[in-house]
């Protein structure tokens, strides 16, 4: 029988041709699996898989990294053997993602090419074949990933619909039948196939049974329109099926294989639906409509790193939750640094492909989340080892120039107390510091470039809305821990002192919290218009829901309304840059009492930007030191013709990864921010 033959009509009005298309997502790195079970999974989940498209020729789409390729070929090459045969004969399709799961908006862009390219090899080498179609990691999308996919030969890619439509309410519902142009800030652009985080979790509960059939094919019906239509029957993971991973209770080794076996009698009543078809997903791109191929930006100033699922997954569960995410992608930026810098320093490509395999590896997504004791272990083993075996490479002399005048005896600049207030002034800075609150910054202009304070506190009853009532500092950090009442570093300073060095004036001081001791260093540049701090953390016995630093509130009448925006790198080569104009609400709250955080930017390069049509500021940390992200507040309040504003960066947020971070209980580091202005 033909896969697309139909059965009679049941005497329901004709409707349009529903075009289905399913991806499934193998990964033999999934956090929860111990690698032992590895035999098990190719077993129970992958051969079943192989079995069914070679059932229903044209109707499966398969998409790997390249290293559970890899370890495939390893525990059973008989699986590659058939899947490169079916592909040779047209039966399947295949679909790429690189050779490591990560997330591409949170690692620096070389390693998103070197990720794209090292997949590509494998690939061809065990599949034949270079795919066109590329399936976003994680779902986790940064417009900056377009020119990565595009150099790497990829002609279009698969995302999912519903957080991007979530941040465009503008888009017609009927946009998510249709394959679109996904654009970036270079007017770059790839097609689109939507994946449906809805279908593919209606999906799960046919095949875990949870719904009944004749409830699932209602369901999949309810998607048909006047028109011809594609729906995205499936996009996740194959290892769910016929076996879990053991994370949580209800997920215990099935014995009882059935999954697989509901799964092919839904294929098969689709293959026989009244005016079904099962295609490829690339078949979609053919498919012609008003509703579709339009120009679409898929993020948004509100949701710069669209993710798929419900709010709580969200880009910070790789950053900054997890058994210690930040930590971890400290040291990979540490690596990262000190390869590219090699590299630089000799002129070429010259560190081998296997050391960016290996970092690519490092930076796998699943080492992030669920990751289970043993594996983790390992992982942190080969971690320390490429770290020594990069720092081991011969490291280039230091070019760089260093400044004459670090040497000159410079005494421009001046300050002095009043009132519990530390007022300095040197000719490119102007800064007013509370005693009393920990230094916090209450004016911070730069008179060379702006004639007001850009940054400061807005103090109690400058909004009338009664859910901004209260102070909104800066300078300062926030360290919330369940059942606890907030830590702040808002208090008076000891062992204060302030010193007047040739290039700046440097105030510091220590602030004694519940949970240790935050010590304060703040440089105030006298030659250029810049502002560094230096936190520096030595806390004990704490395990804290969020960690945040580096807060800055921005004076809302020093800025254009108009032509106010952010931008930062996530993943690319360029600042990705969004405009402020038309948002309303970017907000900090936390989405659950489990899920401290709902966003995140990806700041790959460690640099921040605030600015308008006048002038810019920015942000810079060293992800080498603290991979810590920052966060975005906003608030537009238009009957009062202002807005709040705020960026902070987070050390540390919690969610369900997190139960096992002991490690993070206890923290001595530095977190170093500067703030340096410029007109445009």
């Amino acid at each position: 029988m033909d896969i697309n033959q139909k059965r009679s009509s049941t005497g329901s009005p004709q409707k349009g041709k529903l075009n289905i298309y399913s991806v499934f997502h193998l990964n033999l790195s999934y956090s929860s699996i111990p690698e032992k079970f590895r035999g098990v999974v190719i077993k129970r989940c992958y051969w079943p898989l192989l079995n069914l498209a070679n059932d229903f020729p044209g109707a499966i789409t398969i998409e790997a990294s390249g290293y559970t390729l890899e370890r495939i070929q390893e525990l059973d090459p008989s699986w590659i053997s058939l899947f490169r045969d079916l592909l040779k004969r047209g039966v399947v399709t295949f679909v790429g993602s690189g050779y490591a799961q990560i997330i591409g908006p949170l690692v620096p862009s070389r390693v998103n090419e070197e990720n794209l390219k090292i997949g590509n090899q494998i690939y061809e080498s065990l599949l034949g074949i270079k795919p066109t179609i590329a399936y976003v990691n994680e779902q986790a999308y940064s417009r900056s990933l377009i020119a990565h996919y595009k150099k790497a030969g990829y002609a279009a890619i698969i995302m999912e619909w519903n957080n991007p439509r979530l941040s465009h309410p503008e888009w017609p519902e009927e946009f998510q039948y249709y394959s679109h142009h996904a654009i970036d800030h270079n007017n770059n652009s790839l097609p689109v196939i939507w994946n449906n985080s809805i279908a593919f979790q209606k999906f799960q509960q046919y095949a875990h049974n949870e719904l009944d059939l004749d409830e699932y094919l209602a369901y999949i019906r309810s998607h048909r329109g006047e028109a011809e239509r594609a729906f995205p029957l499936y996009g996740s993971d194959v290892e769910i099926f016929d076996f879990r991973p053991g994370r949580y209770k209800e997920e215990a080794l099935s014995e009882d294989a059935g999954e697989w076996e509901r799964i092919r009698t839904l294929f098969e009543h689709l293959r026989e639906e009244d005016n079904t078809h099962l295609v490829f997903s690339e078949n979609i791109l053919e498919i012609k409509s008003p509703h579709a191929f339009h120009a679409l930006s898929l993020e948004s100033s509100d949701q710069p790193i669209p993710v798929k699922k419900q709010l709580k997954y969200n880009i910070t569960r790789w950053a900054l939750t997890g058994r210690d995410n930040v930590k971890i992608n400290s040291k990979c930026f540490k690596i990262f640094n000190h390869l590219n810098a090699i590299e630089n320093a000799r002129g070429g490509n010259s560190v081998s492909g296997d050391t960016w395999k290996e970092l690519c590896y490092l930076w796998g997504s699943d080492f992030r989340t669920h990751i289970e004791e043993e594996r983790y272990k390992k992982f942190l083993n080969k971690l320390e080892n490429a770290r020594k075996t990069a720092l081991s490479i011969v490291h280039p002399a230091d070019n760089a120039q260093i400044d004459g005048a670090f040497f000159e005896s410079n005494t421009e600049g001046t300050w002095h107390e009043e009132r519990g207030r530390l007022i300095v002034k040197t000719p490119d800075v102007h800064a007013i510091f509370n005693t009393k609150r920990g230094l916090a910054v209450e004016s911070l202009l730069f008179p060379k470039v702006y004639h007001k304070p850009i940054v400061g506190t807005v103090p109690h009853g400058y909004y009338d809305d009664i859910t901004l009532g209260d102070d909104f500092l800066s300078g300062h950090t926030s360290i919330d821990i369940p059942m606890r009442p907030e830590m702040t570093d808002l208090m008076n300073l000891s062992n204060a002192h302030v010193k007047n060095e040739p290039l700046y004036i440097e105030i510091s001081g220590n602030v004694s919290i519940d949970a240790g001791i935050i010590h304060k260093t703040i440089r105030v540049h006298k030659r250029k218009p810049k502002i560094d701090y230096i936190f520096s953390f030595d806390l004990k016995g704490v395990s804290p829901s969020s960690f945040r630093s580096g807060i800055f509130t921005f004076i809302p009448e020093s800025f254009d309304r108009e032509t106010l925006y952010y931008g930062c790198h996530n993943g690319g080569l360029d600042i990705e840059r969004f405009s402020l104009s038309q948002s309303k609400n970017i907000n900090l709250t936390p989405v659950s009492s489990l899920v401290s955080s709902r966003t995140a930017l990806g700041n790959t390069e460690g640099i921040f930007v605030i600015g308008d049509k006048e002038k810019h500021f920015v942000l810079k940390t060293d992800m080498a030191q603290v991979a810590g992200l920052p966060m975005l507040q906003f608030n537009d309040m238009p009957r009062e013709e202002t807005f709040l504003l705020r960026v902070l960066y987070s050390l540390g947020e919690f969610n369900e990864t997190s139960f096992l971070a002991e490690q993070r209980a206890g923290r001595k580091f530095s977190f170093p921010i500067s703030i340096e202005a410029s007109r445009n």
